[in-house]
C-alpha cells in the first residue's frame, strides 16, 4: 500500500496529465478549424476571413471564462 503523501502526489500528477491533455487537444482543435476556415475560403486566406474571426473569437471567449474558474 502507498501511504497518504504518496497517494496525493500521484493524484496531482495524474491532474496535471489530464491538464495537459486537455490543453494539447483544446489548441490541436483550435489550429485545424483555423486551418479550415481558411482552405475553405473563397480567397483562401486570412485576410477578410469571417469565418477565422468568429472561430477565433470563440476561443478567446471559451479561454477567458476558463481562466475565471
Amino acid at each position: 500500500m502507498l501511504s497518504s503523501r504518496a497517494l496525493s502526489t500521484v493524484a496531482e500528477a495524474a491532474y496535471v496529465l489530464v491538464i495537459i491533455i486537455t490543453a494539447g487537444f483544446f489548441t490541436i482543435s483550435c489550429v485545424a478549424l483555423l486551418s479550415q476556415a481558411v482552405r475553405t475560403a473563397s480567397n483562401r486566406s486570412w485576410t477578410d476571413n469571417f469565418n477565422a474571426l468568429i472561430i477565433g473569437a470563440s476561443y478567446v471567449i471559451v479561454v477567458s471564462l476558463v481562466q475565471h474558474y
